[in-house]
């Protein structure tokens, strides 16, 4: 039963990715944007990290674009596989050039692996304001 799942939920995903369009680069499907902007910009100058950031049709992907939108300060992509997280990068980068955009590849549920980002974010911009834990472990 766990494969059937599996696998049709693979062949929905590569529906999905198949028939949308994207950047240039990937045929990955654009984030819709289902609600108006609230009345300011909610996370602005926040230091965000957000592991489960990979899927195209994923709850992490989407997070990522309204805190950048929201004006976050950097954002974090992590994920156990980076298949697309290069290209949400890009995409991220060229339409929130002010948001500083960070992908790193490990296991959430890997405790070393999560204080290294975490320590990352504290040194670089000396806080860390968001962490969404995401990731489905």
């Amino acid at each position: 039963m766990a494969s059937n799942a599996k696998g049709r939920l693979q062949q929905v995903t590569s529906h999905l990715v198949g028939q949308a369009g994207s950047s240039s680069s990937d045929s990955i499907p654009k984030i819709r944007q289902v609600g108006g902007d609230s009345a300011g910009q909610r996370v602005k100058d926040k230091v965000i990290i957000i592991t489960g950031t990979n899927s195209p049709i994923g709850i992490g992907r989407a997070t990522a674009y309204q805190y950048a939108h929201n004006g976050a300060r950097a954002i974090y992509l992590c994920d156990f596989t980076s298949t697309h997280l290069s290209t949400y990068q890009a995409e991220l980068s060229s339409l929130y050039p002010s948001v500083d955009i960070h992908t790193r590849q490990f296991d959430a549920g890997d405790e070393p692996a999560v204080k290294a980002v975490v320590d990352e974010a504290l040194a670089k911009y000396g806080r860390l304001d968001i962490m969404f834990a995401n990731a489905g472990i």
